[in-house]
This record gives structure tokens, C-alpha cells and sequence, in this order.
């Protein structure tokens, strides 16, 4: 058995994002609009296809500069199990089941966590934003889950800054052979 506790996650800097008084305006309203609470320059909702400097924002989820570690990874319990049967006094099998049990759970509860005993590991997001779209869209953009988060799953068998994600179970066979 073993036994993984959850690990520290988090960074000041993961959102890329616009300041609204360097974009053109809208003519909607700023009523509802979640992207920043202020809106452009004048009370007036902005037009974030008009905008060309990016910068850091703050995570639009915590609505601060997140501290380093400010977010808890899941526990994860692994169990695995080894058996041998001697053949003979000069052959012995040895079979390894890897990852009979294998859970996590825990960690901080936020928007980009699932409830999910399979994911046992967050980390930022990667791609053409820093982590998510931050404040770079418009009212009615439809935001894919992946990019709508500074941080999300990491899925898939790797080990990422050492926070181990669930691995399949699998199965080994070996034999000794004595001379």
C-alpha cells in the first residue's frame, strides 16, 4: 500500500487577460457580464476583439493574484499485490498485479476541480493563453471547459512536478530461473 498526500499547487501569474480601458466599448450593458465588474472606460462594457495588449490579471475564479501553493491536490491510495509459486527448486513464477487499488480524493474544492476519483492531479492550463481566457472574450462566447479555467486535470499516466496521476492496472509475469 501506499499512500500520496496531496501536494501544493498554484502561481501568482496564470491568467492572461486585458485592461478594459484600452479596448473599444460595446453597446450592450455591463449588467451580468462576469469578465471584469468594472467595465471599460466610462461604465461601458468593452469589446475584447479590439484589445491588443495582454497582461496579467488576476485569477477571475479567486478574483486575486493566487499565493504560490494556495491549492491542495488530492490524496491518492495505491495498492499493489506480488505472488510467487515455485515450479520446481530451480524455477519459481512470480506474477505482480500493479495498481489493484488505485483512488483519489480530496483537495481543494473549485471551479476547475472535478469530483472525479480517477483525476489525482491539477495543474495550470497550457496552451494559447496562460491559463484560460481570463477577460479576453465577449459576452456570449461560448468558452470550452479546457480554456475556460487558469488550471485544470492532468490526466494520462505521467508525473507532473511530482504529483502522481492514476495509472491503469496492470499486470506483470516473471520467471527465475536458477543455475
Amino acid at each position: 500500500m501506499q499512500f500520496v498526500g496531496g501536494a501544493r499547487y498554484g502561481a501568482p501569474e496564470t491568467t492572461d487577460g486585458v485592461d478594459p480601458t484600452a479596448c473599444d466599448t460595446l453597446s450592450s450593458s455591463t449588467t451580468g457580464d462576469p469578465r471584469y465588474t468594472y467595465g471599460a472606460a466610462g461604465g461601458n462594457p468593452y469589446d475584447s476583439t479590439t484589445c491588443s495588449t495582454l497582461a496579467s490579471i488576476p485569477n477571475p475564479y479567486t478574483g486575486k493574484f493566487d499565493d504560490l501553493g494556495a491549492f491542495l491536490q488530492p490524496n491518492q491510495l495505491i495498492g499493489n499485490l506480488q505472488v510467487s509459486y515455485d515450479v520446481s527448486p530451480k524455477l519459481s513464477l512470480v506474477g505482480t498485479f500493479a495498481n489493484v487499488i488505485n483512488r483519489c480524493w480530496g483537495g481543494t474544492k473549485a471551479a476547475w476541480t472535478i469530483n472525479d476519483p480517477n483525476v489525482c492531479s491539477y495543474g495550470l492550463v497550457a496552451g494559447g493563453f496562460e491559463g484560460g481566457v481570463g477577460n479576453t472574450y465577449n459576452p456570449g462566447d461560448t468558452i470550452e471547459r479546457g480554456a475556460q479555467y487558469p488550471y485544470g486535470a492532468n490526466l494520462g499516466s505521467v508525473n507532473v512536478d511530482g504529483n502522481s496521476t492514476k495509472t491503469p492496472f496492470n499486470f506483470y509475469l516473471e520467471a527465475r530461473l536458477k543455475l
